[in-house]
């Protein structure tokens, strides 16, 4: 809101008038999130006590500790509310994020895989689970996540432009395919928050190693 004096009285009082309403409570600490993190956290806390609530307000709780750098906090917490909402492939994700931060690296893809099977549509969840794999070298297993991306987001220039990365990297027998990659990627309409400039800068390295790519 950009009230944010008007809005804070309005949550207190709604609060005064129904201290019984959880969902009013929730808005309030998401609200207080980013203004006052602690107080936000002791109402959350109360919160994820109670079962039916237990997902939302840990997502909230999540988002607070990872920005604290809380990471074994946090790791608990998703732990205790996969036990409650086991088919969550956001607290899994979540999770994963936290034991990867805490160095728990092989759990962290346990629970990012746990989170893509649950679903394999959401590519977001598969890109995370990829990188990670190609920094900790399970190349071959991010290979597959790399590509089935391309597959669920084919018109996204950011998958082509991991895949043509991922490829310069460590397939060096694959670099044609690459700059095919990353040429897609250039073409593409812009999405998410990869810019022109460093797939630009990738297929000027791979055309200085493969020459200028031939036309079909």
């Amino acid at each position: 809101t950009n009230r944010p004096v008007e809005a804070l009285y309005d949550y207190q009082k709604a609060i005064e008038l129904n201290p019984e309403e959880i969902s009013t409570k929730i808005y309030y600490a998401q609200f207080l999130s980013e203004r006052q993190p602690d107080k936000a956290m002791e109402i959350l806390e109360l919160i994820w006590q109670i079962d039916n609530y237990k997902s939302f307000s840990a997502m909230l709780m999540n988002n607070i500790l990872t920005e604290r750098g809380e990471f074994q906090k946090c790791g608990e917490v998703m732990k205790e509310t996969i036990k409650v909402d086991p088919n969550n492939a956001y607290l899994w994700m979540s999770l994963g994020g936290c034991q990867f931060n805490t160095g728990n690296r092989n759990e962290a893809i346990t629970s990012m895989a746990k989170a893509v099977a649950l679903m394999p549509e959401k590519g977001p969840y598969r890109g995370q689970l990829a990188r990670i794999m190609e920094k900790l070298g399970r190349l071959d297993e991010a290979e597959t996540h790399f590509r089935k991306l391309i597959e669920i987001e084919p018109d996204n220039p950011v998958v082509h432009f991991w895949l043509a990365q991922f490829l310069t990297n460590h397939r060096p027998e694959n670099l044609a395919e690459a700059l095919k990659e990353a040429q897609i990627a250039l073409d593409l309409p812009a999405k998410g928050r990869i810019s022109k400039e460093p797939i630009e800068e990738l297929i000027n390295k791979l055309q200085s190693q493969t020459g200028p790519e031939q036309p079909n």
